[in-house]
């Protein structure tokens, strides 16, 4: 049974939910946004990360973007169509503006195409000359830009000798 103080509807600029009345739905919790009929609800779209106050996605995860869907008007999450894009906006190939860990925005000097190359081995991060700026775990960059192992027993190293060990 509902107590007497359960609100089911709310005062001007305020909105309902679970009995009572919040001046903003994000008072809530993340992720929770106005509805037609003025309650707080949680925003649900699959693959969104980031809601405006009315439950439209702002930011997608890893590898999608945000299009709005031209029946219902909701913005919903696309996978980047690229293979091994981390962010893109849009659906075409040259909309990737960055690849997954490991890989690189090659562009086609012939087509002008984009892909996502992948870098040196042991490389988290590098340039399209292949030179790496940030190794994996366990390696160092060398003074030539490629990923060499730490000493043992380090794990994370750094330095042009992987003189330093950081963990």
């Amino acid at each position: 049974e509902k107590s007497p103080s359960y609100c089911t509807k709310c005062p001007n600029d305020f909105f309902a939910y679970e009995g009572e009345c919040y001046e903003t739905c994000d008072k809530i919790g993340p992720d929770y946004g106005i509805s037609l009929d003025l309650q707080c609800v949680k925003c649900e779209i699959d693959k969104c990360i980031q809601y405006d106050d009315a439950c439209q996605c702002l930011k997608c995860s890893e590898g999608f973007y945000v299009v709005s869907d031209s029946i219902t008007l909701i913005e919903i999450c696309m996978p980047c169509r690229l293979q091994n894009c981390r962010e893109c906006n849009g659906s075409g190939n040259d909309d990737c503006i960055a690849c997954k860990d490991g890989f690189y925005i090659y562009t086609d000097p012939n087509t002008g195409s984009k892909s996502c190359s992948p870098c040196r081995e042991n490389c988290k991060v590098c340039s399209p000359d292949l030179t790496c700026e940030v190794c994996n775990d366990g390696f160092y960059v060398n003074d030539k830009g490629q990923c060499n192992p730490c000493e043992s027993p380090c794990t994370l190293c750094s330095g042009n000798n992987g003189e330093l060990c950081t963990q």
